[in-house]
């Protein structure tokens, strides 16, 4: 990717940079990415309750409800372990699992 002079960008902590850059231009209110990129009016709007869910931390009855959902059967993942694994000791497993998910995902 180009950063905005011109040059190359190979550096992950660069690139993320770039990223959140350009949706902070693209969705501020006097942008004008916005004529570029014209996103408003196209979905509906959020509600300020439903924005502060997305952003509050996730909870470990939120991870347990997901692990759950899944069939404990299906076919293995990245980790080899189906979710029957994580299902049938949860109370074992459970603390460990909601901390490295809430690791992974707070980057």
């Amino acid at each position: 990717m180009k950063g905005v002079d011109g040059q190359w960008v190979c550096e992950a902590d660069l690139l993320r940079q770039i990223a959140v850059d350009f949706y902070h231009r693209l969705f501020a209110r006097d942008s004008d990415y916005a004529l570029l990129f014209p996103v408003r009016g196209v979905y509906g709007d959020v509600s300020q309750t439903d924005r502060d869910g997305l952003v509050s931390p996730i909870t470990d009855e939120e991870i347990r409800k997901v692990l759950f959902d899944m069939k404990p059967y299906k076919a293995p993942g990245p980790d080899e372990y189906q979710p029957f694994f994580y299902q049938s000791p949860c109370n074992v497993v459970g603390p460990a699992v909601c901390n490295y998910i809430r690791e992974v995902l707070d980057g």
